[in-house]
């Protein structure tokens, strides 16, 4: 993130430049903790009818009420963003590389706000047809609440939206809580990087395909 099992024969994401090293703890369910307060940041609204297409895709347990629409993730909202990355991530990405990240089309994000303040976001690479996915982050006092599939499975529909009919991404072996998530959206284990995180972890190699 080993043989591919027999339903995945392709070539593993071959033509994708080497992934970002994503932390064990990027979709962890950890202990609940009192979370920082976050800069405030105006969400982007969306057309209604994506708006809409969006929310209907990221739909939770019944009655958890989503906190507000999703929102894609643009310029303007990099203090909210380095602000949850170090607070959920311990710091994944700098500030310039947020920079990037919020710059780039070809990278998409979404987020989930409350107040004008980020609960939970998600950013992608579209690399050609594949969607690669980078962040999964939920704040801290946010975790156990379904934000994080809910983040996620809006990401998954924005890619394929934009052309993408596979997503990847890679998950530390022992991050059962990580790789829970991803298979209830869908994803399928078809092949592994060994030693591939800093602390020598393995990184399972998850694929699915979206629906065109």
């Amino acid at each position: 993130m080993g043989d591919a099992p027999a339903s995945r024969q392709r070539p593993l994401g071959t033509h994708l430049p080497p992934p970002p090293q994503l932390p064990e703890a990027q979709a962890q369910e950890l202990p609940e903790a009192q979370a920082q307060e976050l800069p405030e940041a105006q969400p982007q609204q969306l057309p209604e009818a994506q708006e809409q297409q969006l929310a209907s895709a990221a739909q939770g347990p019944p009655g958890l009420e989503l906190p507000q629409p999703l929102q894609l993730l643009a310029p303007e909202h990099l203090e909210a963003c380095v602000a949850l990355d170090r607070q959920a991530l311990n710091g994944l990405w700098s500030r310039q590389q947020w920079g990037t990240e919020l710059a780039d089309p070809q990278r998409p994000g979404l987020g989930i706000w409350q107040r004008r303040q980020l609960l939970a976001m998600a950013c992608a690479w579209l690399i050609v047809d594949e969607l690669h996915i980078t962040l999964v982050a939920v704040a801290p006092s946010q975790r156990r609440q379904g934000l994080g599939r809910r983040v996620l499975a809006a990401l998954l529909q924005e890619g394929s939206r934009l052309g993408a009919e596979r997503a990847t991404l890679e998950v530390a072996s022992g991050n059962q809580a990580a790789q829970s998530l991803y298979a209830s959206l869908g994803f399928e284990v078809a092949g592994c990087r060994r030693g591939y995180y800093s602390n020598g972890d393995d990184a399972l190699i998850e694929w699915m395909k979206l629906r065109v």
